[in-house]
């Protein structure tokens, strides 16, 4: 049992577009003034999730890590909560679940910033340097697990959970390190950098590479007239979802994209990745734009990007949905950017007392730091 115990506050799990990272990457971020508190945070710790006027989530910290990365989710400040932890998720449903609702947490357990919804509070810690005692979030955790039928080892029902996922990733890199390392002279062909590389990474993102109804060797596709073989279909429910081409380790990548699109789209997948080993590039195959650029040693510091590729996510569409809304915010981002003008001209219309040039300079601000969202990669 961990000193600590957390509540974490995300106001509404409805009308609050940052939430969606708590349940596609397992990831939420706090705020500087938190650092106190987020520091009392470590791995298992036990967290409950309030939002709604209510408890209606529970899980454990998994990881905390501190980075300035823009989170595209995060719409309002994609890089203002640099105090990032990522949790696993005893439950997802928050609409179905009997939570412990506001008047309980202040009547029964006492906890007084409940009055005003935790307003103004994104981290209420338990126990060890607290607010308040750890045996009140002990009985909190529990009625709420007992009300909902959920155990404590809930969890380790999901075998492909993110920490899981994430501690099994940190073992492939540092082999796969150390491979590369210990043979820089070998002829590393494609034919070994599947075996040694790439295989190996499927199976930590749950691919069963044994089931054929998952993982395809040598799918065939035609290509005008010619039938050409794509080293690895991933797929769902029986069906291709992505196509896999692997080249050596180490060789520039940059000639075969076409390629990778072309077997894409005549396979008719919605994802062409490519990789040497080294370097792992995804496209989306239908826009032919690149989603995802990543090298064998970021695979752990930005692996909720390398987890989109899991056979879970893939199953949940998720990659597909981050993407679609990407693809929109950058439109509109690029329709404001290029409608400044206008739009200073009718704010100005609207208000006489207005002076053009400092609404020029607040709206410009306002359209670079939403600009963060549009920036490479996903996380």
């Amino acid at each position: 049992m961990k000193n600590v115990g957390a509540i974490v506050n995300v106001v509404s799990f409805h009308n609050n577009p940052h939430v969606k990272t708590i349940f596609e990457k397992g990831l939420w971020g706090f705020k500087e003034r938190a650092r106190k508190r987020w520091n009392l945070l470590e791995k298992g710790t036990r967290v409950l999730f309030y939002g709604d006027g209510g408890i209606r989530l529970a899980g454990y910290v998994e990881d905390k890590y501190e980075s300035r990365e823009p989170v595209m989710e995060w719409v309002k400040n994609p890089v203002g909560y640099p105090l990032r932890v990522t949790f696993s998720l005893i439950n997802r449903d928050v609409d179905n679940v009997n939570p412990i609702r506001r008047n309980e947490l202040l009547s029964k357990y006492g906890i007084g910033l409940a009055k005003k919804g935790f307003r103004g509070f994104g981290l209420v810690i338990f126990g060890s340097g607290g607010t308040y005692p750890l045996k009140v979030f002990d009985d909190i955790w529990s009625e709420f697990l007992r009300r909902n039928g959920y155990g404590d080892g809930e969890r380790e029902k999901s075998k492909e959970g993110v920490g899981e996922i994430r501690g099994l990733l940190e073992r492939y890199v540092k082999d796969a390190l150390e491979k590369v390392r210990k043979y820089p002279e070998k002829p590393w062909t494609e034919e070994n950098t599947k075996a040694v590389l790439v295989e190996p990474l499927l199976k930590v993102l749950g691919w069963d590479v044994h089931n054929l109804d998952e993982v395809e060797r040598g799918y065939q596709v035609t290509v005008g007239t010619k039938k050409v073989e794509v080293d690895y279909a991933l797929k769902v429910n029986g069906k291709p979802k992505a196509f896999l081409e692997v080249k050596a380790l180490g060789k520039d990548l940059e000639p075969y994209i076409e390629q990778a699109l072309s077997y894409a789209k005549v396979g008719d997948v919605e994802w062409a990745i490519l990789t040497n080993g080294r370097e792992l590039r995804v496209y989306d195959a239908t826009q032919k734009f690149q989603i995802i650029g990543l090298t064998l040693d970021e695979y752990v510091k930005r692996y909720d990007e390398l987890l989109l590729l899991s056979k879970e996510r893939m199953k949940e569409g998720v990659l597909r949905r981050l993407v679609d809304e990407r693809y929109h915010r950058e439109a509109v981002l690029r329709w404001f950017r290029e409608s400044t003008g206008t739009l200073v001209s009718e704010i100005v219309r609207s208000n006489p007392r207005l002076k053009a040039e400092l609404v020029e300079k607040i709206v410009r601000e306002m359209l670079e730091k939403m600009g963060f969202a549009g920036g490479e990669g996903l996380g």
